[in-house]
């Protein structure tokens, strides 16, 4: 039903794009990849930034676990392999935390509610809840990626870790394993510190998958207009 609905309004969409963070033991201050500090998020714990991408039946499609806690989302996408080598024939749903681009839906920046961009924004919204539920059974399925049972192992060991995490979980969707229940999730963090683009490695790990497509095109974030989008959604209401 939720695939259903999700298609319905965003015809295009192949997924949803999100980040969490997973908490991990402080690495070595003079890490020779990432300096230990870059680890501390905004909550003033040591994590790495996950950036997940599902489809609206909850198969991960994508998993990104390199990045330390304190690097932007934003700019974990826009160096990951699928934002640069992508084919870009469909589409992704992100919240404002990522750029407004013709192949990522995100939120339209001072939308009045009651409008075409309002009710396009609370479909978005609704939508990308798929992201949340995801993200809530994946922890929950496998507690040690819950803030409170950091793991105790760098962040390399750690990253595969959650990389096999998400084959797991993939598995148990396939086969239908029973759902646990969700508990509510830390709420997002931005970062501490901006680390610059072009100092990022690109990294992103595809979880049973090698086909992902989303249009290329680059815009500013919030210039972006999606006129038949935003009919689509009046149509649907």
């Amino acid at each position: 039903h939720n695939k259903l609905r999700l298609y319905k309004i965003f015809a295009s969409v192949i997924g949803v794009i999100d980040y969490t963070h997973i908490a991990i033991v402080a690495p070595p201050a003079e890490n020779e990849e990432f300096p230990g500090r870059l680890f501390i998020n905004r909550k003033v714990y040591h994590s790495i930034n996950c950036q997940i991408i599902c489809e609206a039946d909850l198969k991960i499609l994508a998993v990104n676990e390199r990045y330390p806690g304190s690097v932007h989302d934003a700019a974990i996408w826009s160096t990951s392999a699928i934002y640069q080598h992508g084919e870009r024939s469909s589409r992704l749903l992100g919240d404002s935390g990522y750029p407004l681009q013709p192949w990522l839906f995100t939120q339209i920046i001072r939308a009045a509610a009651n409008t075409l961009q309002g009710n396009y924004n609370r479909r978005l919204a609704s939508a990308r809840n798929t992201i949340e539920i995801c993200i809530g059974i994946w922890k929950m399925k496998f507690r040690c990626l819950l803030h409170h049972w950091t793991l105790h192992y760098d962040h390399v060991r750690a990253g595969k870790i959650i990389y096999a995490c998400s084959v797991l979980h993939n598995m148990c969707n396939q086969h239908n394993l029973p759902k646990v229940e969700e508990e509510p999730l830390e709420e997002n963090e931005e970062t501490l510190v901006n680390i610059p683009v072009h100092d990022l490695v690109t990294y992103t790990r595809y979880v049973e998958t090698g086909d992902v497509k989303i249009k290329k095109k680059t815009e500013r974030p919030g210039t972006v207009r999606t006129p038949r989008l935003i009919k689509k959604v009046r149509e649907s209401l």
